[in-house]
């Protein structure tokens, strides 16, 4: 299962354990075709739910947790499904976390499990970390003016638009509001990916 995903040895134990999980819900013939998970609590199991090991799976991120235009979900590897399945644990102490990849995922039993692609491969190495950090952009103005290159950005963009007389400073008459207006970090690059 890791060597299909091309996943990190260290997820040999979540491997085992979906295996473990997936094989009490496959016939056996000892049991009389009846699956482990059956022959135990005489409920057919629902593989509905069932997902590939090490697929990339979208969680769902609550309005709680996102602005007004933050993704509504996040891009995680799945790594298995929860140790206790709906049926074994008590539905007002469990918290609610919607996974989605193509289609929605059956809440019914064994919910599944992800890691973010971050937690996945952990950077050992500080040079590729800092690689990774290198390009981000800022997100709030606080940020971007603790920052050289980006404050020398905004001054030249501010030359420009004095310069190409885009715009004048003006009095907002008496009940009219204001528009908003945004700053847009983007680091512009290169054909050949420089900045």
């Amino acid at each position: 299962m890791l060597k299909s995903k091309k996943m990190p040895n260290e997820f040999w134990a979540e491997a085992v354990d979906c295996a473990v999980y997936l094989l009490k819900r496959c016939p056996s013939k000892s049991l009389d075709n009846k699956t482990p998970q059956e022959a135990w609590n005489e409920l057919k199991p629902t593989v509905s739910h069932l997902r590939v090991f090490g697929s990339i799976a979208y969680v769902h991120v609550p309005s709680q947790r996102r602005l007004k235009l933050d993704d509504r979900s996040e891009k995680h590897v799945f790594v298995g499904y929860d140790k206790q399945s709906k049926e074994e644990t008590d539905e007002s102490s469990k918290e609610a976390r919607q996974s989605t990849q193509d289609s929605p995922l059956s809440s019914s039993k064994g919910e599944p499990k992800t890691r973010s692609l971050e937690e996945l491969y952990e950077v050992t190495d500080e040079i590729p970390l800092l690689c990774l950090y290198a390009d981000c952009k800022p997100l709030v103005f606080e940020e971007v003016m603790k920052i050289k290159k980006w404050r020398r950005a905004i001054e030249e963009e501010i030359k420009s638009i004095e310069k190409n007389d885009t715009w004048e400073l003006t009095t907002l008459p008496k009940g009219q509001k204001a528009i908003g207006v945004k700053w847009v970090y983007k680091a512009k690059k290169n054909v050949k990916g420089e900045v």
